[in-house]
């Protein structure tokens, strides 16, 4: 067998050097780098072939780059990978007369592609602030705060966010996010 530590051809770890099985036993799978980020502590069993994570690395990034938006903006589909939620984070730094802008969670639906919405924050942007909007299940609900609205719902697995624009009014803002366990 080649080092189980080295990198397989596909980019991943041999899971067998995971798990402390070097002998080419038949168990070995890979760690796909699919996972980006994240890493992995994978959590021996007698069942080799069912390995279990148990914790990971945190991620976050940029859901919409600043920029002065008079139209709704989504995000790019995003991917979650066994988290519970979502800190959402938008800094409006300027507007023109009276924007209104909802924050929305929508669900993809993996089948037909379609979005629904699981979480339309009431809390609007219509000033210049810095927002966190979460969505996590067990929280209090805190409907409409300053500064922080959270929603006790889970994340779903495919997701993405719409800022929905109420006017043609500007609005400069951008958008991050970060997972949350």
């Amino acid at each position: 067998m080649a080092n189980p530590a080295a990198p397989t051809e596909s980019g991943g770890l041999s899971l067998a050097f995971l798990l402390g099985d070097d002998q080419g036993g038949g168990n070995e799978a890979v760690l796909p780098e699919a996972l980006g980020s994240r890493s992995a502590i994978i959590e021996s069993s007698t069942d080799k072939a069912a390995p279990t994570v148990v914790q990971q690395k945190a991620e976050d990034g940029q859901l919409i780059a600043l920029a002065a938006y008079t139209t709704s903006q989504q995000s790019a589909d995003q991917v979650n990978h066994g988290w519970k939620g979502v800190a959402i984070f938008v800094e409006c730094t300027a507007i023109v007369t009276t924007p209104v802008v909802t924050v929305i969670i929508e669900a993809k639906d993996p089948v037909s592609g379609a979005y629904f919405p699981i979480a339309t924050f009431t809390n609007t942007i219509v000033a210049i602030s810095s927002r966190i909007f979460m969505l996590y299940p067990g929280l209090a609900e805190s409907i409409a705060e300053t500064d922080l609205e959270i929603q006790a719902l889970p994340l779903p697995t495919q997701w993405r966010l719409n800022l929905s624009h109420v006017d043609a009014d500007s609005a400069t803002y951008s958008v991050g996010f970060a997972y949350l366990p």
